[in-house]
């Protein structure tokens, strides 16, 4: 693997730049792996541990309000059911299919985190709410996968 192959735009280096330490390499791994997997993966690990809060969610929007709709946008694909996406303590899932949406939720339960529906601001759903449904969940935990045996 060689580094120097690895280029980050100017908008990305400010983004960079921006983030705190310890998610500054989960910036570069994301980089390599989008390389090296393409810019989506179907298949979801879930983390062990939730260990990263934002202080707040609104402050974290409106510092990158024009670069969450952008990056939202981009992992939006038409031909999957559910469009999951992990912003540090929040899961954001958009479909076409209300049907779909509650199976990828129960989904997420069954392979064990514990999550609380979120109410989004005016704002907050003109960025992530891109698809005919749109459900915003906190994180509360993770804890080991369960069965519906």
């Amino acid at each position: 693997m060689n580094f120097n192959e690895y280029k980050i735009d100017e908008s990305d280096y400010e983004f960079f730049g921006s983030l705190p330490k310890d998610e500054k390499i989960l910036f570069l791994y994301d980089l390599i792996c989008e390389d090296f997997y393409g810019s989506g993966t179907t298949e979801q690990t879930p983390s062990v541990s939730v260990s990263f809060k934002s202080d707040s969610f609104d402050n974290f929007i409106k510092d990158f309000e024009s670069k969450l709709y952008k990056i939202v946008a981009s992992t939006i694909q038409s031909d999957s059911e559910a469009n999951i996406l992990f912003i540090n303590d929040k899961v954001i899932i958009n479909s076409e299919s209300n049907n779909s949406l509650s199976d990828a939720v129960l989904d997420l339960m069954l392979d064990g985190y514990v999550l609380k529906e979120q109410q989004l601001s005016l704002n907050q759903l003109s960025i992530f709410h891109q698809q005919r449904y749109c459900k915003v969940f906190d994180i509360i935990g993770l804890v080991d996968k369960i069965s519906l045996n």
